[in-house]
């Protein structure tokens, strides 16, 4: 008996077996694993593993500059990043330090938003809350610790409107899912399905923590709930997914019927950062056996950039030099690089040559240059 692993669909292309396969996909895929024993064959269970693109960077051009020049600043985008190399200071570079090869890092900041496969969680063994209308649970233990927005939790707080919040003070939420970001309103938010919700027609609220750390996941289950105030055919079941150490957040919808106006994505604690589910926000839409991941800051990427220095020019004139009246003198310099002889009101032999001849202007005669 063993686990059989495939993309592409169940019994599609074999991809390995056993309890953990590597894979390494170009793009967003989902795998699927079945369960072979001598007596039957399960069914295939799902995974997607999401491909994030790497952020998109570019270093800039600098240079050529002189070893005693002013300093450099160094200009990347997308901006928040660092520069490492020698020379360097914050954003800047010290061109006394030569020739160098200057290293910019840059982290990913925001959310990203990818659908993935349907595969809803079991809340079986865990707790419920019973809500009545337009209200906020009392603190939930989320099980572990979770990051959300660079700030990390512990317990979280449900919403009979088809969200939940990390603020123990989050507005209920009534009467409508909000165009997200939204600072006047409720914020700290993951937003299932953010509508006039209401638990006293029916259905459930359920949620449970699972699993052995640092894998951990805490699910929090809208199950067959009407829009307010009425009873009947279930409107809404979905289900919010926490991941510890990735940090990462799904939602799993196995329907929800014409929400308006509904609302499905993550906010900040400031309501000045959010991400929807496109199409979904403050709008009017509707859902069936489909399921969302919004992925965690975290990828990161680097660029390079090499600024070329050159020496200071230094130079030496030689002399002193004596010239009798207005007769010719031999003069030479040394110097680091090409040069030209200037100043005095006679005339060079050859202004751009390093060993000349100067002639000097009556006028000279009995001074000097």
């Amino acid at each position: 008996a063993n686990i059989q692993w495939f993309s592409g669909s169940c019994g599609g292309t074999s991809e390995g077996s056993g309890a953990s396969i590597s894979v390494n996909p170009s793009s967003t895929t989902t795998y699927y694993a079945r369960y072979s024993g001598q007596c039957n064959t399960t069914t295939c269970a799902a995974v997607t593993v999401v491909v994030v693109p790497l952020p998109t960077l570019s270093c800039g051009t600098y240079g050529p500059a002189c070893s005693d020049g002013a300093d450099i600043t160094l200009a990347a985008t997308p901006a928040g990043g660092t520069w490492s190399g020698t020379g360097v200071t914050g954003n800047t570079f010290d061109p006394s330090a030569g020739t160098q090869t200057l290293t910019y890092n840059y982290t990913d900041p925001n959310y990203s938003v990818h659908s993935i496969a349907f595969s809803p969680r079991s809340t079986a063994g865990g707790g419920s809350l019973t809500l009545g209308d337009d209200q906020l649970s009392a603190a939930v233990p989320i099980g572990f610790s979770f990051n959300f927005f660079g700030n990390t939790y512990t317990d979280l707080y449900v919403s009979s409107n088809g969200f939940i919040s990390f603020d123990a003070a989050a507005y209920n939420g009534c009467c409508g899912g909000e165009a997200l970001p939204l600072a006047s309103t409720t914020n700290n938010v993951i937003a299932a399905a953010w509508d006039d919700l209401y638990p006293p027609g029916g259905g459930g609220i359920t949620y449970l923590s699972s699993g052995t750390a640092p894998n951990r996941t805490m699910v929090i289950d809208f199950n067959g709930l009407n829009y307010c105030c009425t009873s009947g055919t279930p409107m809404v079941t979905t289900q919010i997914v926490l991941y510890e150490t990735s940090n990462s957040i799904e939602i799993h919808t196995t329907s929800i019927n014409s929400i308006a106006p509904g609302t499905m994505g993550i906010e900040n604690a400031t309501g000045t950062v959010a991400v929807v589910v496109p199409g979904r926000n403050s709008s009017s839409w509707s859902a069936s056996n489909e399921a969302w991941r919004f992925v965690a800051p975290g990828c990161s990427n680097s660029c390079q950039t090499t600024i070329t220095v050159n020496p200071a020019a230094t130079a030496n004139a030689g002399g002193p030099y004596t010239a009798c009246g207005t007769t010719a003198v031999s003069i030479s310099a040394t110097a680091s690089g090409a040069g030209s002889w200037s100043g005095g009101l006679g005339a060079f032999g050859n202004a751009g040559s390093a060993s000349t001849s100067y002639t000097p202007d009556l006028s000279e005669v009995g001074g000097s240059v």
